[in-house]
């Protein structure tokens, strides 16, 4: 939140709301723990995006190891047939956005009060943001683990600061390891990978924001390069392109699916040889439905979030005010960015080849299962 920014850049304003926050929610604990809680119960709480969403897998499958009891898991309605592909025995509640205000961040009443119906006597927490928090801070159960802000630290028993450092799903594994005491599997996908003899080749062309985007126009010129050697297929969910440029595809024949659901976008990422795409939520899930990708970075750093295994690759320009340390470009992700440029110099021609060179070094258009 930009107030948060604000209060940071001060130290005495991040030392007052610190102290008064630590304060009010430990005294909102002591109020709301009751002994009543059922003791056979754990909820699991991610509110995130595709992206996020596919990045804590590893930790939830380590925690529903772990807790032999009643798992329940929260996420939004949004995310909901991810989780149910990959967890479909376990407890599955969702929300809307729409349940919290101010921004979609601070949760109502009737939201808290959905949390203490279920009555677990355990929460892990790893969405770490004031959505959760707002979520769980008078909850009733006698055992809150997670990571979040220092103002948010006396809602948890088990508390651990946000890792700031790569790989982001490091961050889901710190509150999994807090839990269990034990490190969790790094790897974004367990799975083997899989490469169909089918040679299909899809592409996502869009992103969370307009700034991660390589650009429409240059997937349907990649689309039209790579449909010489392969079946090369853009992909997109219903209402994300316009009508004028579906209507070009068609007359200039290149290929296109459209999905309705997550549910559609699962079944076409199977089929698949390669999923190509910018930093974005489908492209991770394809990572971890072992399909080798190609990912497309601009203003976010790579280290953070790409696939690992050497059936990834990734491609960049790399300039001054690229992110190297950092998660994003200092100019808030690309989103205060004037020009984008990042992604304007890179050619098609460029990524063309470096995809060219991927595909037959590892000679992805055949059979192969292998570990990732």
């Amino acid at each position: 939140m930009e107030l948060l920014k604000v209060i940071n850049k001060s130290r005495l304003l991040e030392k007052i709301l610190t102290i008064l926050s630590n304060i009010f929610f430990r005294i909102c604990r002591r109020l709301s723990v009751k002994s009543a809680s059922n003791p056979e119960r754990v909820l699991i709480i991610s509110l995130h995006k595709i992206g996020d969403s596919i990045f804590t897998f590893p930790a939830i499958t380590s925690l529903i190891e772990f807790y032999k009891k009643e798992v329940y898991l929260l996420s939004f309605m949004s995310t909901k047939s991810i989780f149910s592909n990959i967890f479909p025995y376990n407890y599955i509640i969702t929300l809307e956005e729409k349940d919290f205000k101010f921004g979609n961040r601070v949760a109502t009443s009737e939201t808290r009060k959905m949390v203490k119906k279920i009555n677990p006597n355990i929460v892990v927490d790893l969405t770490g943001s004031i959505t959760s928090a707002s979520l769980i801070f008078n909850c009733h159960a006698n055992n809150i683990y997670g990571m979040n802000e220092k103002y948010y630290k006396n809602i948890y028993t088990n508390f651990i600061s946000i890792r700031r450092s790569p790989h982001l799903i490091q961050k889901y594994t710190d509150v999994a390891e807090l839990v269990i005491n034990k490190k969790s599997s790094p790897s974004i996908s367990p799975n083997l990978i899989e490469i169909v003899k089918k040679d299909i080749i899809l592409m996502h062309p869009f992103a969370g924001w307009e700034a991660k985007e390589w650009g429409v126009r240059k997937f349907i010129a990649l689309a039209e390069k790579l449909s010489e050697k392969f079946t090369a297929k853009l992909i997109f969910k219903k209402g994300e392109m316009s009508e004028d440029i579906k209507e070009n595809l068609i007359l200039t024949n290149i290929n296109f699916i459209e999905t309705n659901s997550l549910n559609e976008l699962i079944t076409e990422i199977k089929k698949c040889s390669l999923f190509i795409g910018n930093d974005s939520g489908p492209l991770y899930l394809a990572a971890y439905f072992g399909k080798p990708t190609f990912t497309i970075y601009g203003p976010t750093n790579p280290d953070y979030s790409k696939p690992l295994g050497k059936y990834h690759r990734h491609i960049r320009k790399e300039l001054k005010c690229s992110p190297y340390q950092d998660q994003y470009c200092f100019l808030s992700a690309g989103r205060d960015c004037p020009n984008n440029i990042c992604m304007q110099l890179l050619g098609v021609n460029t990524v063309s080849n470096d995809i060219t060179n991927f595909i037959e070094n590892f000679k992805i258009n055949q059979t192969i299962t292998e570990t990732n």
